[in-house]
């Protein structure tokens, strides 16, 4: 469908601050791109960070990147912004990594699910059409990872992933490592909780029943 509303006439970081003036409670923030924008709101507003409950951060990887060999895309844009966003260990970060977010990436069935629950969900599922012929071409697999979803079902639902408390370091060099995300083992006190685990089918189950509710 096409847009309805024009875009805000302010800058991200400006709205971003007023939101988190404005709220009773703490707020969360589910960034699922790069953190310039939120790496800026800390640096520009320091005195909201007590109106930040949570951040959950779409990005890093554990293991290989989708971008370099080290370095998933998210970070690998600004991993500047992500060392000053993940590495403060008096901000609450959760990171969702690609290495779960692959894991709970939702076959063919589920999509076509999505595409008969309503036009909504039609257009839902027919966005992601490229991605997921891509997917089959590439992988053998016939369907996709929805990577921001998973982020946003736990930033909506805490504690649908297993944590486990971790000290992380962003490479920042500009080397073949730019964007890693790194484990600090020597570190004295954990900066992140990285997502590790969760009820796959679960998932599946939430995101679609969700997304069928635009419908209903």
């Amino acid at each position: 469908p096409e847009p309805t509303t024009a875009l805000h006439p302010r800058g991200a970081v400006d709205v971003m601050a007023e939101l988190l003036r404005a709220s009773s409670t703490p707020v969360t923030i589910a960034a699922i791109g790069p953190l310039t924008n939120v790496a800026l709101l800390l640096a520009v507003h320091p005195e909201l960070l007590a109106n930040v409950g949570r951040v959950v951060v779409m990005g890093g990887s554990m293991t290989v990147g989708n971008t370099t060999g080290a370095a998933e895309f998210n970070i690998y844009s600004d991993p500047e912004a992500a060392q000053r966003v993940l590495c403060r260990p008096e901000l609450a970060v959760t990171m969702v990594p690609l290495d779960l977010t692959v894991r709970c990436a939702v076959p063919g069935g589920w999509l076509d699910a999505l595409a008969h629950a309503g036009p909504r969900c039609a257009a839902l599922a027919g966005l992601v059409g490229h991605y997921r012929a891509r997917y089959t071409e590439r992988y053998g697999f016939d369907g996709v990872a929805l990577h921001d979803a998973v982020a946003v079902l736990e930033a909506a639902v805490p504690g649908t992933l297993s944590t486990a408390a971790l000290a992380l370091e962003v490479a920042c060099d500009l080397g073949p490592a730019r964007g890693a995300t790194v484990v600090d083992r020597t570190a004295s006190a954990a900066t992140v909780a990285v997502a590790r685990d969760t009820d796959i089918a679960a998932l599946h189950a939430t995101v679609l029943n969700r997304l069928r509710s635009l419908d209903a």
